[in-house]
């Protein structure tokens, strides 16, 4: 054990070989101490690392993971902005897989109705194309209201949104599998579209005609 007893200072007298020996072992026993606790430290710091870690990797796959989540979020939500800005169209290799599946129809007319915006005036002309390139006639859209456009059919106007191939609701016969098959081959080419059978005038319409309704993009 020290004893830490009043050392006299230098002032008061000259220090004895004792004190000397006093003072070197004090210190001696100081760096000691100080050497050992940096050793603790360092102890405890390692073992903190060591046992934090699966803690610390655990948090970070977790924010790793949501932030790919968000990630997915925003190029979903960037992609489904980019699709409703797109405006519908077929391509002239689209136009001909449209085309395909009506071949067998040749003969059959049609007439067309469209919203008068720019966007469904132009899938207008392509869906008209390829109607006409599998054989189909078009023929006027019957209503005194109509799109005159010379050298070619009357087009209606509709305020409806997206598009439909309608026939007359009476109709059993061979329109209505036709009506579903243009549709389907629309849908496949990234324009919504469906059959639904006309409740409308069907007599001024045409009992035998397929009413192709192009409204505006839906939103």
């Amino acid at each position: 054990m020290w004893n830490f007893r009043r050392r006299r200072s230098s002032q008061e007298a000259p220090m004895t070989e004792a004190d000397t020996m006093w003072w070197a072992d004090f210190w001696s026993h100081v760096e000691h101490w100080a050497f050992l606790a940096v050793v603790i430290a360092l102890a405890v710091e390692f073992a903190a690392i060591k046992f934090a870690s699966p803690y610390k990797e655990t948090l970070e796959k977790a924010r790793q993971l949501q932030i790919a989540q968000l990630t997915d979020r925003s190029a979903a939500a960037e992609l489904e902005l980019a699709k409703l800005k797109k405006p519908r169209a077929l391509s002239p290799e689209q136009q001909k897989r449209v085309a395909f599946p009506m071949n067998r129809f040749g003969g059959i007319s049609f007439n067309v109705s469209v919203s008068n915006t720019k966007e469904a005036i132009n899938l207008l002309g392509q869906i008209e194309g390829a109607l006409a390139s599998a054989g189909l006639v078009q023929v006027d859209w019957p209503t005194e209201t109509a799109f005159i456009r010379e050298g070619k059919p009357r087009v209606g106007f509709t305020t409806e949104s997206g598009v439909a191939i309608q026939v007359d609701d009476a109709d059993t016969g061979p329109l209505q599998p036709i009506a579903k098959i243009l549709a389907s081959a629309l849908r496949a080419e990234g324009i919504e579209a469906e059959w639904t059978p006309m409740t409308t005038s069907p007599h001024q319409m045409g009992r035998q005609t397929l009413h192709v309704v192009i409204g505006q993009k839906p939103e």
